[in-house]
């Protein structure tokens, strides 16, 4: 179902407002709200299927997770859950910024890419056994910019050992490219440019795999492929959710010739 926004509703006895943001998009059975007490606001999600309530689970855990290396001396949860049978909720902290525009392709996007690659660097563990926990879907949409710095949201995709390093900034330079370039074209020499700059930085820790050095946008789309379970019965439904996968062989091969040709002059 599409984005569904729905007026205001208020409770005088508790000086409430739900705002119904979105129903069941992208193939999910979550719900998702704006919920307003007096000058509080929050975030509440619910589900009460299997499907939904396994993915609120999963956000949980990566609240939880990110919460403890993002906000390492905060002591109330951003993320707070119930559970009744089938039935669960999760009511989030409301983030106040600005998010970049997914719509508006990768340059003008730049800035809050390249904030993401630097906390990812700077937060992200180690791999062990190549596996390190993966967001499932970092997207421009899901980051948002403060005073405070950068925040990354919507971990309902979460796997604590789920993939390797660099997948998540990697997928989230792509998906942005996507909407730049679609199937029509490949990247321009700034484009280019800054894919390259992107991917030195992650290389620049040692901690990227090589596969996403020699061919990133070829391992991005094939770590995909391969684990298509990740996004369970979501992608299933609704197969555009994951734009990168769009891109066609020969868009693949040659863009990730462009990028090695910049990296070889700049290095």
């Amino acid at each position: 179902m599409k984005e569904m926004p729905v007026k205001t509703i208020v409770d005088s006895q508790h000086t409430q407002g739900i705002e119904l943001l979105r129903n069941c998009q992208h193939g999910s059975d979550v719900a998702v709200y704006l919920v307003e007490e007096g000058p509080q606001k929050f975030i509440r999600k619910s589900a009460a299927t299997t499907n939904g309530a396994a993915d609120l689970a999963r956000e949980a855990a990566g609240w939880a997770w990110y919460q403890a290396r993002r906000y390492p001396h905060r002591k109330v949860p951003i993320c707070r859950q119930l559970l009744r049978g089938a039935y669960r909720r999760i009511d989030l902290e409301w983030i106040e910024g600005r998010k970049g525009d997914y719509r508006k392709g990768l340059l003008p996007n730049r800035e809050i890419i390249q904030l993401a690659f630097e906390q990812y660097c700077s937060i992200w563990p180690d791999a062990q056994d190549g596996l390190v926990p993966l967001h499932g879907d970092c997207s421009v949409d899901n980051l948002i910019m403060n005073d405070e710095g950068l925040h990354i949201i919507d971990w309902e995709h979460f796997q604590e050992r789920g993939g390797p390093w660099g997948f998540d900034p990697l997928y989230l330079l792509y998906e942005t490219l996507w909407f730049s370039t679609g199937q029509q074209r490949l990247p321009n020499r700034k484009e280019v440019a800054v894919i390259a700059k992107s991917l030195m930085r992650l290389y620049k820790t040692g901690r990227l795999p090589e596969a996403f050095v020699l061919c990133p946008l070829q391992a991005v789309r094939t770590f995909i492929q391969d684990h298509r379970e990740i996004w369970g019965g979501q992608l299933r439904r609704f197969p555009e959710k994951l734009p990168v996968v769009k891109f066609s062989d020969a868009q693949v091969a040659e863009m990730d010739r462009m990028v090695r040709q910049a990296l070889n002059r700049t290095a």
